[in-house]
């Protein structure tokens, strides 16, 4: 509780008086003092006056007078100190009330006193007014008032006991509060120098909280990043006053040596009575944050670089190169299959002078090395953890050589399978040695999904290494059908022409003439069907070849059209072409143009019926120009779209037979010119099938072969 000079009280506040207080200071029958009730009673008034303008006297020169403490409650303790006098009964006094309220607004014992003194002080002086005291009259009148400072005393003291007890009781909480925070809390002085902190901050420093008091973090903490700068940023606020939101901290800390750890940290300037006096903090420890962002980003990193490699040793020496030295010092990886290694083990180190005991260790191709190891990765294809190689019985594998780990300084080792549905395709291994960090089960989930990706890496390249293999035999497939079929064809082809040229009469040269033509035309499909499976082999690896050259879009329309007229008329279709006036010129491999044409007309004739037409038209869309051709046919389902561009696809309603090639070949030819193909249809709506090609821009004349 705060005390002042005796003064006046706010206007509108209510004085600090008991409110049971009872006195009586005659006893009954005993001799009264009417002359001083008189005064008392009667010029109640006059006393209430003397009263304040005495207290404003005492308030100083110059300064107005505040409502006093006790303006409410004067008549009414006048009354009682009448009636007291008076050897009346005495009543209740209610000037107290509220007492418990006053006491924390900083009211104290001397100001209530005060006002006491200058009241009795006021009665006695009008009281001599009327005349001279009688003897004992003033005794009298000091006893009342003797009586009223005492019960005042004891009810200001209870209040003031019961202020401090609640003051202590919100100490003690707020204490248990400032220690049980799960957050750091602290406060230097304006020398930098720790005053308090609780307990979790000191945990998480290492350090006692003794033993931070007096000291500056620099002191305390060399190896925090940028301490200086912080303590210099920290003097600006001591001068400045802005807080300091939201600053990143990292470094290490005698809690984790060798560990880097991260913390943000709220500043703020602490004052008291409007001076600063030093520099508060809340700490939050965002480490495994930041640990989860770097695992996250190094993840991301790491499936960047494994789809980048094609073969297993590639993948094998990337996830060597991945994991030393970010997550240990020594790596080594391999291929397992069956619960064995197979093939060579990868071993990489971060310590040239490890490097050579470590590929002693695990290269060799020997199963009792590979069983030591890997463990049981190999036995059960279980990861297997051991933080601290010196504190265990056995060494890695449960077997591994004791004196090998000790002239390596094996600190902890960490081995996972390589795994993928359930099927083990490899093995990683990791230590660290010299470093200061130590491997543990908090670092094996994080190995285990780099290990996941790991998996799917080996086992892409084992697919990427199969399918070259069929695509290997493809080839040799094809360059024998392209060879040694083309010139039996060639000889069956020229013996039918020669067939067709024979004299034979009457109806036995219809059937020779009609043979030959049937072996014509089985022998241009057979020509069609090598010269398709060749280009969709070179679409698929990337190796078809296109000469563009400056073509103009109505002339390709109309020789497509012109190229299967005669199919169209045989099945009394309309088959024309429609191109708008002007386009400019396309950028076009002429003849595999009229290739793609020729296949998109030739689909529509197939599934058109006699009477209905298909529509070859040219137009121009912004930079390209857009061919398509539309039939009248039965159209194609949805679920058939997606799919009409892939090889050996066909759609389920086409109604024709075919090797399925048509359309990725026609896709592989427009995509090879820069353009992209399309198809748009609907059940019994026909189909409309559109390409685009780019236009031809200057020394477009000269443009070389385009290998797509």
């Amino acid at each position: 509780m705060t005390t002042r000079q005796a003064g006046p009280c706010p206007a509108g506040r209510r004085s600090i008086v008991n409110p049971h207080l009872r006195f009586s200071v005659v006893d009954r029958g005993a001799t009264q003092w009417p002359a001083m009730v008189s005064a008392i009673r009667d010029r109640a008034g006059e006393v209430l006056a003397r009263w304040e303008a005495a207290l404003r006297v005492e308030a100083g020169p110059g300064r107005s007078l505040p409502r006093p403490l006790l303006v409410d409650h004067v008549p009414e303790l006048l009354q009682a100190i009448a009636t007291a006098l008076s050897g009346g009964p005495s009543p209740r006094w209610q000037a107290m009330l509220h007492a418990d309220d006053r006491v924390p607004d900083g009211y104290g014992i001397e100001d209530v006193l005060a006002e006491l003194a200058v009241l009795r002080d006021a009665v006695t002086a009008v009281r001599e007014e009327q005349g001279p005291l009688a003897p004992g009259e003033a005794t009298a009148l000091a006893r009342v008032f003797d009586a009223v400072v005492v019960a005042t005393v004891e009810r200001l003291g209870q209040a003031l006991r019961e202020a401090m007890g609640a003051r202590e009781d919100a100490s003690a909480r707020l204490e248990a509060l400032f220690q049980s925070a799960p957050v750091g809390l602290a406060f230097w002085d304006r020398d930098l120098r720790f005053v308090r902190l609780n307990r979790w901050l000191a945990e998480v420093n290492g350090l006692p909280v003794e033993a931070h008091l007096g000291h500056t973090p620099a002191e305390l903490f060399p190896a925090l990043e940028g301490i200086d700068a912080i303590q210099r940023k920290w003097r600006e606020m001591l001068e400045g006053g802005e807080p300091w939101i939201g600053a990143e901290i990292s470094g290490e800390t005698p809690a984790a040596p060798g560990v880097r750890r991260n913390w943000r940290e709220d500043f703020f300037p602490v004052r008291r009575g409007g001076e600063i006096v030093g520099i508060g903090a809340v700490v939050v420890e965002t480490t495994e944050a930041h640990r989860a962002v770097e695992r996250l980003a190094f993840l991301a990193r790491a499936s960047a670089e494994l789809a980048e490699a094609v073969t297993d040793e590639a993948v094998l020496a990337r996830i060597a190169r991945l994991a030393v030295p970010d997550i240990a010092d020594l790596c080594a990886v391999a291929r397992v299959a069956g619960g064995r290694v197979t093939g060579k083990v990868v071993a990489e180190t971060a310590d040239e002078d490890l490097a050579a005991a470590w590929r002693a260790l695990v290269e060799g191709g020997a199963p009792a090395k590979e069983r030591q190891l890997f463990g049981r990765v190999l036995r059960n294809g279980q990861p297997e953890v051991i933080p601290r190689v010196r504190d265990a019985r056995r060494g890695p594998g449960n077997g591994q050589p004791r004196e090998l780990l000790e002239r390596l300084g094996l600190r902890s080792f960490l081995a996972v399978p390589l795994q993928l549905h359930g099927r083990v395709v490899g093995a990683l291994a990791l230590a660290t040695a010299r470093s200061r960090r130590d491997l543990d089960a908090e670092d094996l989930e994080f190995v285990q999904e780099l290990g996941r990706r790991c998996a799917v890496a080996l086992d892409n390249a084992r697919l990427l290494h199969d399918a070259r293999a069929e695509a290997e035999l493809r080839d040799r497939v094809l360059a024998f059908v392209s060879h040694d079929l083309r010139n039996p064809l060639s000889t069956v082809l020229l013996g039918a022409g020669r067939l067709a040229t024979l004299d034979v009469p009457g109806r036995d040269g219809e059937r020779v003439r009609s043979a030959a033509d049937q072996i014509r035309r089985a022998v241009d499909r057979m020509r069609r069907l090598i010269g398709d499976l060749l280009d969709a082999t070179a679409v698929e690896s990337g190796q078809l070849s296109v000469l563009p050259r400056p073509e103009a879009p109505a002339r390709l329309a109309a020789d497509a059209v012109e190229a299967f007229g005669a199919s169209a008329r045989e099945k009394g279709l309309v088959l024309s072409a429609e191109a708008a006036q002007g386009l400019p010129p396309v950028r076009a491999d002429h003849d595999r143009i009229l290739q793609v044409l020729g296949n998109l007309v030739s689909n529509a004739i197939k599934v058109s019926a006699p009477g209905r037409s298909v529509r070859v038209s040219a137009s121009l869309d912004g930079e390209a120009v857009v061919f398509r051709v539309a039939d009248e046919g039965p159209g194609i389902a949805e679920e058939d779209r997606p799919h009409l561009f892939q090889p050996y696809r066909r759609g389920a309603t086409a109604g024709y037979r075919g090797t399925g090639l048509g359309l990725a070949i026609a896709r592989g030819i427009v995509e090879a010119h820069g353009g992209r193909i399309w198809v748009e249809s609907a059940p019994g709506s026909g189909a409309t099938f559109s390409f685009t090609l780019p236009l031809a821009g200057e020394g477009d004349d000269e443009v070389p072969a385009v290998t797509h």
